[in-house]
Formats: C-alpha cells, sequence, structure tokens
C-alpha cells in the first residue's frame, strides 16, 4: 500500500510512502458437534453426513449451523447406519476447531457459515463461541 501522491513505487521510497501489510490467518472458534444425519449425495454418489453444530447459550448449546466434515467421529457417537434419513447421536461433548466465514442473527434465527478445521479434544463449555458473539465471530 503507498502512501504516495505521486503513485510512483521504486527502490528508494521512504517508509513514510510504504505501508507493510501482514496479513494473519482467520481466528479459529470453537463449537459443539451437537448431532449429526444422513443425507443424500447431490452427485448419486455415496450418502453424505451432515454435523450440526452449536455455540454456547448460557449453559446449553443453540444450533447455529450445519456441514461436513473430512474428520472421523464415529469414536463419539453412536453406532448408526449410513441409510439415507438416519439421525446420528453425539455421544460425548465433541468440541471443534471452525473457520467462519459469516455469522448472525436472520428471519429464522442464528446462523454461521462455518468450515470444520479440526479437532479440539481440551476444550470445553468456557472454550466455546458465545450465541452472543455470533454477528462478531467472523470478525478478527
Amino acid at each position: 500500500l503507498l502512501r504516495n501522491s505521486a503513485s510512483i513505487l521504486s527502490y528508494e521510497n521512504t517508509m513514510h510512502e510504504v505501508v507493510l501489510v501482514v496479513p494473519e490467518s482467520p481466528k479459529e472458534r470453537i463449537l459443539r458437534v451437537m448431532s449429526g444425519r444422513v443425507v443424500p449425495s447431490t452427485t448419486g454418489g455415496p450418502p453424505r453426513l451432515l454435523w450440526a453444530l452449536g455455540a454456547r447459550d448460557g449453559f446449553d448449546y443453540l444450533k447455529v449451523a450445519e456441514c461436513e466434515s473430512s474428520f472421523d467421529f464415529n469414536h463419539y457417537c453412536a453406532p448408526y447406519k449410513r441409510q439415507d434419513g438416519e439421525a446420528i447421536r453425539v455421544e460425548t461433548p465433541l468440541f471443534v476447531k471452525a473457520s467462519i466465514a459469516s455469522s448472525g442473527w436472520g428471519d429464522i434465527g442464528p446462523y454461521a457459515d462455518a468450515t470444520i478445521t479440526g479437532l479440539a479434544p481440551s476444550a470445553g463449555i468456557n472454550d466455546c463461541l458465545g450465541a452472543e458473539e455470533l454477528g462478531y465471530a467472523d470478525l478478527d
């Protein structure tokens, strides 16, 4: 970014003319996996798994997103069959790191456009994103 009225960039620019920008990776938020479900594939392949993610709301959790994951959650879930319409119950608390592109409160309630980026095995309710933070979760 230039602070140069003539907009000329050369090797002789002073420190007052050029600003160094260091991009940071977006912050990862912690969300809880509340449940899952099996849905049919849109491409005719095997059924897909969608996981419901929740944000902390007092001592409870509020569903804010539903997304796929490349991680294996079978260890945390009750046995299930991969058939269309099957509900998956998560038996133990499961927290994940999520990258949130956008979030807020809409006509249908809270929402977040999230992508699961990893597991957070040592996280708890205090580390989880709060429902009151939803409008600001995508800001650093």
